[in-house]
């Protein structure tokens, strides 16, 4: 498994909308098997998801694609962490 940190700039701070836009982004990605959201976070100007997938090109465009659908393409940044190796 990879980790894959999403970060998506907003512009406005805490709001339903973007709870509302956590709750699909989460629930799509299990709903596709894409991955797992360990983790969420909400600033005031980005929120973060954490999510555990395993590694394929496949799932990272399927959470993209969820993402932009969403239509936020242009605000989001992807980071890759790479499992340890021990």
């Amino acid at each position: 498994m990879q980790e894959l940190h999403v970060r998506i700039s907003i512009d406005v701070p805490f709001s339903p909308k973007l709870l509302e836009i956590r709750n699909i982004i989460e629930d799509t990605v299990a709903s596709r098997d894409l991955g797992e959201v360990w983790n969420t976070t909400m600033g005031h100007t980005h929120m973060e998801i954490f999510i555990d997938y395993n590694g394929q090109k496949d799932s990272l465009e399927g959470i993209r694609s969820i993402i932009d659908a969403l239509g936020l393409k242009n605000n989001t940044e992807y980071i890759i962490v790479r499992p340890l190796v021990a």
